[in-house]
C-alpha cells in the first residue's frame, strides 16, 4: 500500500482531534477556558513557526495582501472556536461535543458553495439533513418535547457555534485567501489567534498568570503539540499526498474516536447519542461521495446578467 504511512498519520491526527474533547473537558475543571485556549495556541504557534521557517520561505507580501481574511480566520476559527468549544465543554459531555463538531464538514461544504456562488448539490442537501437530524437528536437527548420547545442545553449550543465557526474558518481561504500555502495559513492564523486570545485572557482572567498543577499543564501541552502542531502538519502533508477528497473521509473518525475514548473512560453513550452518531457520520460519508452526473438544483448561484 503506497500511502500506508500517510493513512496511519491521518488516522492518528483525527484520533488526536477526538481526544481534544476529553482533554478539554478535564482541563476546564481547573482553569478558565480562555487561559486553556491561550496557552494551547501560544505553544502550538511557536512550534509551527519554527517548523515552517525551517522548511519553507515566508512570503511577507502575500501575507500582507491577505491580511483581512487571515485576521478574520484568526478571530473566528481560532479564538472563536476555542472559546466556544471550551466554554461548551464546561456544560456538556465530551461525546456530545465530538458529535456536534462532526457537523463541520457539511457546514463547510454549504458555506463554500455560498462564498463561491456555486450550486449546492441535492446530495449535499440530503447529507446536511441527515446530519442535522442527528445533531438535533443528540442535543435534545431524544426528547420530542425539548425539540418542540426549542429547549437545548447551553453547552451544546456553544459547541454548535464552535462547529459553525470552524466551518467558516475552513471555507474562507477557498474564496478569499490567495497565494498563501495551507500550512502558512494555518501557522499565521494560529499565531494571530493566540495573540488575540492572550491579550483577552490576560486582561480578564485572574488565573492567566497562575501556574496550573502539572497534570493540567501536561494536558494543555498534549493539546498544543499532538492535537494542534503535529496534527496540522500531518493533516496538510496527508492532503497533499492523497488529496482533500480522500482526506476528508478520515474526519468521519473524529466522533467515533471521541466516543471510544468515552467508553474507555467508563462513559457509555446513550441511545440518542448512538443514533445521532450514526446519522451524523452517515451524512458526512454521503456528502464525501463522488456525486452522480445528474441535474441538480442550483442554490447560491450568481444571477446571470443580460
Amino acid at each position: 500500500m503506497p500511502h500506508l504511512l500517510t493513512y496511519i498519520k491521518l488516522t492518528l491526527t483525527v484520533f488526536f482531534w477526538g481526544a481534544v474533547f476529553h482533554l478539554g473537558k478535564y482541563t476546564v475543571q481547573f482553569i478558565s477556558p480562555m487561559v486553556i485556549g491561550s496557552w494551547r495556541f501560544i505553544l502550538a504557534g511557536l512550534m509551527l513557526f519554527v517548523f515552517v521557517s525551517l522548511r519553507e520561505k515566508w512570503d511577507i507580501n502575500a501575507l500582507r495582501s491577505n491580511f483581512r481574511p487571515l485576521l478574520a480566520m484568526s478571530v473566528i476559527g481560532i479564538m472563536g472556536v476555542n472559546f466556544s468549544l471550551f466554554y461548551g465543554l464546561k456544560l456538556t459531555s465530551a461525546i456530545n461535543a465530538g458529535l456536534i463538531m462532526a457537523l463541520s464538514p457539511i457546514l463547510t461544504a454549504v458555506l463554500t458553495a455560498f462564498f463561491q456562488k456555486e450550486s449546492l448539490l441535492r446530495q449535499q442537501l440530503l447529507a446536511m439533513l441527515l446530519s442535522f437530524i442527528g445533531v438535533v437528536i443528540v442535543i435534545s437527548g431524544g426528547s420530542l418535547q425539548a425539540i418542540l420547545d426549542l429547549h437545548f442545553a447551553l453547552g451544546d449550543a456553544l459547541v454548535f457555534i464552535a462547529s459553525l465557526s470552524w466551518a467558516l474558518y475552513s471555507a474562507i481561504p477557498k474564496r478569499f485567501v490567495h497565494g498563501v500555502s495551507p500550512l502558512h495559513t494555518t501557522t499565521v492564523t494560529i499565531m494571530a489567534g493566540a495573540a488575540l486570545m492572550t491579550a483577552f485572557a490576560a486582561s480578564i482572567s485572574n488565573d492567566f498568570y497562575t501556574m496550573p498543577d502539572w497534570n493540567v499543564a501536561l494536558a494543555i501541552g498534549i493539546m498544543a503539540f499532538f492535537c494542534t502542531a503535529l496534527a496540522f502538519v500531518w493533516w496538510n502533508e496527508g492532503l497533499r499526498k492523497i488529496g482533500p477528497a480522500q482526506g476528508a473521509i478520515f474526519m468521519n473518525l473524529a466522533p467515533i474516536f471521541a466516543t471510544l475514548i468515552s467508553i474507555a473512560l467508563g462513559q457509555s453513550p446513550s441511545l440518542p447519542q448512538f443514533i445521532g452518531m450514526i446519522l451524523i457520520i452517515s451524512g458526512v460519508v454521503y456528502n464525501s461521495r463522488k456525486p452522480a452526473a445528474v441535474s441538480t438544483p442550483k442554490l447560491f448561484v450568481r444571477a446571470s446578467t443580460a
